[in-house]
């Protein structure tokens, strides 16, 4: 279950995952309307070491987002991807706007 009652923590995992969402690309796993479904999305992926849910807006809409950790090119993104067990696509990680949560 996510901690979602430390709102100081999520602030600085904001701050300090945006730095590192600036440039590069992500495994996006999934990409869902409801920030609450891709919350409990997240239990799915307990074995996945570093996970992110992130912020995009399609046609000024908010889209959550279930990424990666950021890969400094496509080729490692794309190596990460066949040693996951799980399906995704690579994406460069301009597109996502805040990151709302991470482990």
């Amino acid at each position: 279950m996510l901690e979602s009652n430390n709102t100081q923590a999520i602030e600085r995992i904001v701050l300090d995952t945006n730095s590192l969402l600036s440039t590069g690309f992500v495994v996006q796993y999934a990409a869902l309307n409801d920030l609450n479904t891709a919350k409990r999305l997240t239990q799915n992926f307990a074995h996945i070491e570093q996970l992110s849910i992130v912020q995009k807006n399609i046609n000024q809409k908010p889209m959550y987002c279930l990424v990666s950790q950021v890969f400094q090119d496509k080729t490692a993104a794309s190596q990460y991807l066949n040693r996951v067990e799980k399906n995704g696509f690579i994406v460069n990680t301009e597109q996502y706007v805040t990151v709302i949560w991470s482990k």
